[in-house]
């Protein structure tokens, strides 16, 4: 058998080196785990911060640009009726009067007309420097007005004439209507391009009351009124919301068609924005985030209603991010300064809460090397970490004990095992075996002698062959064979011994020898009481939790009293017991059942019992996990 001791200490070895590194890879994996989860854990709630951050500031923004927004929305409408409230002036006035309506014969009249009617616009446009210019056009196809320092008079009919914003304005509307910004000195080209922003005007028209005088005739077209036009500075007109556009950002007016007329971006003059679909598909204000333009914007939109126009933020995002910088810092700060905290209270909470763990691998190597008298201090800091102590200390006691118990078993299992061999060979038995011999040759002549000494010789060599404690049942029933064909020359041949399920189990393990000595007790026993007719019958099966060899006989049976008392003897562990009992020869049983519990564990070994016909009955049991484990 593997010396118990040593087995043990490399199992303890083993499981020490385990411990430690299982110690040193869960101290590691719990820092980190704890860094993920804390780190994890700040990272989102930085990120949800400064989203929610982000989010604030857009909502602040929306809702101080909307205000903003309505008083503009104020001051753009008075300026405009103030506009309009000039025009309406400046319609009444003599000269304009004149130039409208009065007829001129000669040359020097008109000519004095329109002197008058420049001199009476530059007056308006000298008082109200938001004024860019002012031009009245005739039904008659004639024109005239000022732009200081630059007039504009023709006696035909201009391009103007034939523009949508000329038949709409001249179809009778007398209230003023606004239209897209145009170039200074529009009139040249139509349309022109924009050089600078100073060219851009705000235009617009109105109609000189609803009388049709001067028709023109002859060409096919419905009668339409004066009309005259005011073009407003955009740079004067932009003053109102100027100052809502912040570093990086941008604001605009944008018509009922999307085209923007004014706006702090000069290049987006004349243009429709790109997301002008969510605004014209929205409410009358609102925001919005797109990517629709060069950067990621928030878009801010309010709708003017009486004019038709919408006024227009646009602020990139990164603004917000710059503006959360701050926060970003702040919360920096807290991330590491948290982390470092974690760090320290981890180191000193580890030191702490892993040094019974040390102490207890430690002890673990202690015993490994066969130090069995270590003890851990039961007491500790962690009420569950007591209990694994108290646990090992139990263990390792246990253990001792186990060690001494197992040397007593292994001794004694030698000690059997020898006897057991003896037993085979002792003189009693080779003193039987020639006396019956001895009795064939008296009786029936030299060949019985010679079978004799045959199964002799087949009944001794697995005795002396090998030194194994364990066998297959083949091999046992081979060696049993050989005994049963001595016992038939000695007692006449009248033995009949069978055997039932052996082939089933072909490759059961049993302890050697095991069968004989209950077989010769059966001699010794039973064939007193037959009529010299022995019936020997070994079975082999199995149960749920165990194998059994059942040996019955058709014997006298055995008394009551005996087998209580053979069934105590077999519970028993002490041979003195045996040794006690009067009828020596059961010494055997006590071998053999001695042998199974040693091997196979304590439920294992023998029972008798009377057998429910006649004779008697032996049970053999070997549990299975006990079976098992010692194969």
């Amino acid at each position: 058998m593997v010396n118990m001791m040593e087995k043990t200490a490399s199992l303890i070895q083993s499981a020490f080196s385990w411990a430690r590194k299982a110690l040193c890879y869960f101290k590691v994996r719990l820092l980190l785990i704890t860094l993920l989860i804390v780190a994890t854990t700040l990272m989102f709630c930085f990120f949800l911060t400064y989203q929610i951050n982000i989010r604030i500031m857009q909502n602040q923004d929306e809702q101080s640009t909307l205000t903003s927004f309505r008083k503009s929305e104020e001051n753009i409408e008075w300026f405009l009726s103030n506009v309009e409230r000039v025009s309406l002036s400046l319609q009444l006035t003599e000269p304009v009067q004149s130039f409208l309506y009065d007829e001129r014969q000669d040359a020097i009249q008109y000519i004095e007309v329109q002197h008058n009617l420049i001199n009476q616009i530059d007056a308006v446009i000298s008082t109200y420097n938001y004024l860019n210019a002012v031009i009245f056009f005739k039904t008659n196809g004639e024109m005239g007005g000022s732009s200081s320092p630059r007039t504009y008079f023709t006696s035909g009919r201009h391009p103007f004439y034939s523009t949508t914003e000329y038949r709409e304005a001249s179809a009778g509307q007398t209230r003023m209507s606004w239209v897209s910004g145009y170039m200074r000195d529009f009139f040249t080209l139509y349309p022109i391009k924009i050089r600078t922003q100073k060219d851009i005007m705000i235009v617009g028209l109105r109609t000189l009351g609803d009388q049709a005088q001067d028709m023109v005739k002859g060409d096919g077209r419905e009668p339409r009124s004066n009309v005259m036009l005011v073009s407003v500075s955009e740079p004067a007109f932009r003053q109102f919301f100027d100052n809502l556009a912040d570093k990086g950002t941008s604001v605009s007016v944008l018509d009922q068609t999307g085209k923007q007329i004014s706006g702090t971006a000069f290049s987006q003059f004349g243009k429709v924005p790109s997301y002008y679909q969510d605004i014209a598909s929205g409410s009358d204000y609102g925001s919005f985030t797109t990517n629709r333009t060069e950067k990621e914007s928030q878009i801010i939109y309010y709708r003017m209603n009486r004019i038709g126009w919408t006024l227009v933020k646009e602020i990139p995002l990164k603004i917000y991010s710059a503006g959360a910088v701050r926060i970003r810092n702040i919360m920096m700060f807290v991330f590491a300064g948290t982390l470092f905290v974690i760090i320290l209270v981890y180191t000193l909470w580890v030191l702490r809460f892993f040094k019974p763990f040390e102490e207890l691998t430690k002890s673990m190597y202690s015993v490994g090397q066969g130090k069995l008298s270590t003890r851990i201090a039961v007491k500790s800091g962690i009420y569950e970490i007591g209990l694994i102590n108290n646990a090992f200390n139990d263990m390792i006691r246990n253990l001792d004990r186990l060690i001494v118990r197992n040397k007593e078993m292994d001794k004694e299992k030698r000690e059997l095992e020898f006897k057991n061999l003896q037993d085979q060979i002792n003189p009693h038995f080779l003193y039987n075996t020639i006396t019956s011999i001895r009795w064939m040759a008296m009786l029936s002549g030299a060949k019985n002698v010679d079978n004799a000494l045959i199964s002799l010789v087949r009944l001794l060599r697995p005795v002396f062959n090998s030194n194994e404690i364990v066998w297959t049942l083949r091999e046992e029933l081979d060696y049993i064979e050989n005994y049963i064909d001595l016992m038939k020359l000695r007692h006449g041949g009248n033995i009949d011994f069978t055997v039932t399920g052996q082939r089933e189990y072909p490759n059961l393990k049993l302890p050697r020898f095991i069968l004989q000595p209950i077989l010769e007790n059966c001699f010794q026993h039973a064939i007193a009481g037959t009529d010299g007719s022995l019936k020997i019958r070994l079975s082999v099966r199995e149960n749920q939790d165990r194998y059994e060899l059942v040996i019955e006989d058709n014997g006298s049976g055995i008394e009551d009293e005996v087998i209580v008392r053979l069934n105590s003897l077999f519970e028993s562990e002490k041979v003195e017991q045996w040794e006690e009992d009067q009828d020596h020869t059961r010494i055997g049983l006590y071998n053999v059942n001695r042998r199974l519990k040693l091997r196979y564990g304590p439920e294992s070994g023998l029972k008798i019992d009377r057998n429910f016909k006649e004779g008697a009955r032996i049970f053999i049991n070997l549990v299975k996990k006990e079976y098992i484990h010692m194969l």
